[in-house]
C-alpha cells in the first residue's frame, strides 16, 4: 500500500467554530485516508483489489459519519421543548361532596405554545352497590395557540369538573388514581417524547378548609 498523506487540520474553513475544530481535523484525516485507498484501488489487481474494495467501503462510511458530526457541531439543531406532567391540582367543592382537578405540566426545554391536547382521566370506586363499581372517566383539553409555556414554567390545565367524593362505608379516606397524557396527538416535537405520561394515586379525605377556586388556567 502506498504511504498515506499526512492529514492536515482544516484551518482554512472560515465557518468552523473553535469547538468543532477537532471534528474538522478528524474529517480531514478520514477523507485523506479514503483518497489514498481510492488511488491505490485504481492501480491494484486481483485479490489486492478485493481487499481494498472492502477497506474503501468502511472508510467511506467513516467519512460520512465524521461529516455528519461536524455538520451537527457547526449547525446544531434548534433546542426543543420538553413537556411533562408532574402532578394534579385538586379544588374541592364548597360542600365537600366532590372536587375538580387540573393537570400540572412542566416545560424542561425551549419555549412552546399550543395548540396541543392534554388528556386527563380519573379512576375511583363507587360504593353505592355491592360489589363496588370501578369508574373511569376521561376528558380532553386543548391548550390554545396563544398560550406560551416558557422554559422552567409550569402550566395548569383547565379543570376536570365534578368528580364525586365517594367513601367506603365506615371509612374517611378514599383512593383516587389520576392519569394524564400531554400532547396526546403528538403535535409538538420534543427533546424527550417518553415522559408525557402521568399516573398518580392519591388518598383523599375531606379538607377542614376549602380554598376558593384559583381561576383560569395559567403558567407559573
Amino acid at each position: 500500500m502506498k504511504t498515506l498523506h499526512a492529514a492536515k487540520p482544516i484551518d482554512a474553513m472560515p465557518n468552523t467554530p473553535t469547538k468543532c475544530q477537532s471534528l474538522a481535523d478528524d474529517l480531514s484525516r478520514k477523507e485523506l485516508f479514503f483518497a489514498d485507498l481510492n488511488a491505490e484501488y485504481g492501480e491494484a489487481t486481483g485479490i489486492e483489489k478485493s481487499r481494498l474494495f472492502y477497506l474503501m467501503r468502511s472508510a467511506r462510511a467513516q467519512v460520512a459519519q465524521a461529516r455528519a458530526a461536524l455538520e451537527q457541531c457547526v449547525n446544531p439543531p434548534p433546542p426543543l421543548p420538553d413537556l411533562r406532567p408532574t402532578d394534579v391540582r385538586i379544588q374541592w367543592h364548597a360542600d365537600r361532596s366532590g372536587f375538580d382537578f387540573a393537570i400540572l405540566v412542566h416545560n424542561d426545554g425551549a419555549p412552546v405554545s399550543g395548540p396541543f391536547k392534554i388528556t386527563a382521566a380519573v379512576e375511583y370506586s363507587d360504593y353505592s352497590q355491592d360489589p363496588p363499581l370501578d369508574v373511569f372517566r376521561s376528558q380532553d383539553f386543548i391548550v390554545p395557540a396563544a398560550m406560551w409555556i416558557q422554559p422552567g414554567d409550569t402550566y395548569t390545565s383547565e379543570y376536570f369538573h365534578n368528580v364525586p367524593f365517594l367513601l367506603r362505608p365506615g371509612t374517611a379516606i378514599a383512593s383516587y388514581t389520576f392519569y394524564a397524557l400531554v400532547d396526546a396527538d403528538g403535535q409538538i416535537r420534543e427533546s424527550i417524547e417518553a415522559n408525557n405520561n402521568l399516573q398518580v394515586t392519591k388518598l383523599l379525605k375531606v379538607p377542614r378548609i376549602v380554598i376558593p377556586p384559583v381561576g383560569p388556567a395559567k403558567t407559573g
